[in-house]
């Protein structure tokens, strides 16, 4: 005589072990989600358009110094300040180019955290130490500036030259890193963590009742 089994449903274990393991229901959408809209420009500028302008506002400037008494009766402190600003150029414009490909090719919260990183270390960090070479090199001890026919007082430095490129940088900061940081888009397409420290939503989840689902459907 022959036993009878019950009929094993398929979608039982699926679902059992897709709420024993939601994670590994929400790695999958997430790894597939393209970029959100914003986060596309954040990537074109870090990877393209902030290297770029450094670098060529820096070569620019460098042209223009070379020919004034600066450049022209220091030459030994001219070299070693060209060497100095190239080396903070290229130092930000690979932080900047390695955060914009991780938050290309990587979908993980660490991506968000070094773009995060990333802002300020070539924005307010870089706009401070290269203002700190130029009045080291440009200014002379009585804060005047050792360049074109007229004087420039050291009130303008340090309102017009280095204050406002300064402020530009904080509010450039402090607005990508409250996007990073805030965006449901973001934390879905990179799994961040929500506000209750759970796991990332990635929308509906079969067979897990707390993101959406239903069990075992």
């Amino acid at each position: 005589m022959s036993e009878t089994r019950p009929n094993a449903s398929p979608d039982k274990p699926v679902a059992k072990h897709a709420s024993e393991h939601p994670g590994n229901a929400s790695d999958a959408p997430a790894a597939a989600m393209p970029l959100p809209g914003w986060t596309r420009l954040l990537v074109f500028v870090f990877m393209i358009g902030s290297p770029a302008f450094d670098i060529l506002y820096f070569a620019s400037q460098l042209h223009r110094y070379e020919n004034l008494p600066f450049g022209l009766a220091l030459p030994d402190s001219f070299a070693l300040y060209r060497s100095l600003g190239w080396s903070v150029v290229i130092l930000s414009s690979l932080i900047s180019f390695l955060a914009g490909l991780c938050l290309w090719k990587k979908r993980k919260w660490s991506s968000v955290r070094f773009a995060k990183w990333a802002l300020w270390l070539t924005g307010p960090l870089y706009v401070l130490v290269r203002h700190i070479l130029d009045f080291f090199f440009l200014f002379n001890p009585s804060g005047f500036y050792r360049g074109p026919e007229s004087i420039v007082p050291i009130m303008y430095m340090l309102f017009g030259y280095l204050l406002l490129p300064m402020a530009q940088s904080l509010v450039w900061a402090i607005g990508w890193t409250i996007y990073l940081g805030k965006s449901q888009r973001v934390r879905q397409t990179f799994g961040g963590e929500s506000a209750a420290g759970q796991l990332p939503y990635t929308g509906n989840i079969p067979g897990n009742p707390e993101y959406g689902g239903k069990d075992g459907k």
